[in-house]
């Protein structure tokens, strides 16, 4: 059984300042990062024959499974997964969850997939993250 623990921060955001109007990347974003609280997940392959669809343990909120199930689809596991919470961000509490979940998600498929540290713009593009502002990704990558 493959099994792959990713631990986040948080973040928080101070703000964002557009730096060139029509620019595609025209924000910059001003922020700190913190070591706790954050997500404690697992992504592990299930042995089961034939594979059962994806699953996910921890706390009952759809959201949670909906996004980290987004993430799976677009690294290109197929099913017979399992994402295990311990530990969660509150969404929408300006911590930045929706980025660590996604960036978690995201670089625990990169270790199954290609073993090895993962490019930050491999993960951007796994977790579909970083589009106005880069404080989310660089509090995962750095940490706080």
């Amino acid at each position: 059984m493959e099994r792959v623990d990713v631990v986040t921060g948080c973040r928080i955001h101070f703000g964002l300042a557009e730096l060139y109007r029509g620019s595609q990347n025209c924000f910059a974003g001003i922020g700190l990062a913190l070591a706790e609280p954050g997500f404690d997940l697992s992504l592990v392959s299930t042995t089961a024959s034939p594979p059962i669809a994806n699953r996910f343990t921890g706390p009952d909120y759809t959201e949670y499974h909906h996004r980290a199930s987004a993430v799976l689809e677009r690294c290109g596991l197929g099913e017979g997964w399992q994402v295990s919470f311990r530990s969660v961000l509150p969404l929408h509490h300006g911590l930045g969850a929706g980025t660590q979940l996604a960036m978690a998600v995201a670089a625990a498929c990169q270790a199954v997939l290609k073993p090895g540290q993962p490019s930050t713009e491999q993960l951007v593009a796994l977790s579909g993250r970083g589009k106005r502002s880069a404080i989310g990704l660089c509090a995962f990558t750095g940490g706080g």
